[in-house]
């Protein structure tokens, strides 16, 4: 009997600490998290998370609204940890703008990491009440993310890359030209630069995408701008919202039909019918068709009030310091009524004077300096034409060109040869091979966080 206990005692004892060993990781994270200085933790893991070997947690960290005033006062920004191990590598991922949807994008899948998604500052919930509008800048963007990284650096002492796509890219090249020891890596989707708040660039672009093989497509896509002008008094009374930060439903519809080709490039297929080259409409077809190939494009919806305010920092920066782009407007000169600027989108009695110092500083580094970047550009995306330039290709810079693709090309949607030189890079950068399962997994399409960024920036025509 003595026997039967003893030996029932040790089982109990084996599996006890079998469990304690299982369970102390998981509660070390929660309790490591909570004693960062400054930063209010939350789990929100979900039982898919828990079937993939993660941990969610929602972290709202404290940040001084001017890090270069030691007596600023302070707002809360989003950052939404992906845990996998405090062995793993780290990527730290943001879109530039809100959260739009917690996910794992596609590096940290590809790589099994960990993942931070950051919210930047002055977007959604992350920004201070009331906002000064002085102090969205690129360089305090930049200190935001140094700080998250100096925080959790410590528990996770991997190797770390960045990432984002088109503002997001920017952003992480933001950072790194900061703070380039914060990273091992940077992995820039579609990021552009402008330097101007009216870059003639993109005009010479959008006048030759596509080549010759789209020369057609081209001109009638302008037809189609003149048209929808034309007879703009039998759509714009369609309209529906409240478009008064616009100046009024006519202007947002004249905003719209300017705007039609970039955003037809920027997320369109030329090729196919939904819509594409062989969809536009002809000039006698009806209102309600011309209407309805404008709303499949660029819908005057994305231009009413409440989505104007909900990417209003997103204008600010563009016309203080991340520039915009010039628009073709010589075919339409004499059928618009209302100037063709980004006033009406900015905050209401703000000073908003543009300086390019900071972009062509980025610029420079970024030709000259940078290590371990990669920028990935489409194309036909019309933000192409303000690519990064080439990078010094002895510190392991490269830049890659999606053939046939918009702005959603990523490293995944190169041709074989090319995507496998990528993946190679990356390996280095990550120090451990991609999971062969994880590519497979992104094969079959598996929804990401790219493409559930992408349809949020797709409704509001922005980078």
């Amino acid at each position: 009997m003595m026997r039967w206990i003893v030996l029932v005692f040790c089982l109990l004892v084996t599996w006890t600490t079998a469990f304690a060993e299982e369970q102390a990781p998981d509660d070390d994270v929660l309790a490591r998290l909570k004693a960062l200085p400054g930063v209010e933790v939350f789990e929100s893991t979900t039982g898919g998370d828990r079937g993939r070997g993660l941990r969610r947690f929602l972290l709202q960290v404290s940040q001084p609204i001017d890090h270069f005033a030691r007596t600023s006062k302070k707002f809360k920004q989003k950052v939404v940890l992906f845990h996998r191990s405090f062995a793993e590598p780290m990527v730290l991922q943001t879109s530039g703008y809100a959260i739009f949807a917690e996910a794992l994008g596609r590096l940290a899948v590809t790589f099994s990491a960990n993942q931070l998604q950051v919210e930047h500052r002055y977007f959604a919930g992350s920004a201070p009440d009331p906002k000064d509008w002085s102090k969205l800048t690129v360089r305090q963007s930049a200190e935001d993310f140094h700080r998250i990284v100096q925080l959790l650096k410590p528990l996770y002492a991997g190797r770390w890359v960045n990432t984002g796509s088109s503002k997001g890219g920017m952003t992480s090249v933001f950072h790194r030209h900061f703070y380039p020891d914060d990273l091992d890596g940077t992995v820039a989707d579609v990021a552009p630069f402008s330097v101007t708040t009216a870059d003639p660039r993109y005009i010479d672009f959008m006048e030759k995408v596509g080549g010759e093989k789209y020369a057609e497509c081209r001109q009638r896509l302008d037809a189609v701008q003149a048209t929808l002008l034309r007879r703009r008094a039998e759509i714009v009374p369609s309209l529906q919202g409240d478009y008064s930060m616009m100046g009024g439903a006519d202007v947002a519809f004249e905003s719209a039909v300017i705007e039609l080709p970039f955003v037809f490039w920027q997320y369109g297929n030329p090729q196919g019918w939904g819509p594409g080259c062989l969809s536009f409409p002809r000039a006698d077809d009806s209102a309600l068709e011309l209407r309805a190939f404008l709303d499949s494009v660029n819908s005057p919806g994305s231009y009413t009030n409440s989505r104007l305010t909900m990417f209003q920092p997103y204008y600010f920066q563009s016309a203080v310091e991340l520039g915009n782009p010039g628009a073709k407007l010589s075919h339409l000169r004499e059928l618009m009524k209302f100037p063709y600027v980004i006033d009406p989108l900015l905050p209401k009695g703000v000073e908003a004077k543009y300086s390019d110092l900071t972009v062509r500083s980025v610029r420079a580094w970024a030709a000259n300096q940078a290590k371990k970047v990669i920028f990935v550009y489409g194309e036909y995306d019309p933000w192409t034409a303000g690519a990064f330039p080439l990078l010094k290709g002895n510190a392991d810079n490269h830049q890659f060109i999606v053939s046939g693709a918009n702005h959603l090309a990523t490293i995944f949607m190169l041709q074989e040869r090319e995507q496998k030189e990528a993946i190679a890079i990356l390996e280095r950068w990550f120090g451990k091979a991609a999971s062969s399962r994880a590519l497979d997994a992104l094969a079959t399409g598996e929804p990401l966080l790219e493409e559930l960024e992408f349809e949020a920036l797709k409704k509001a025509r922005l980078p």
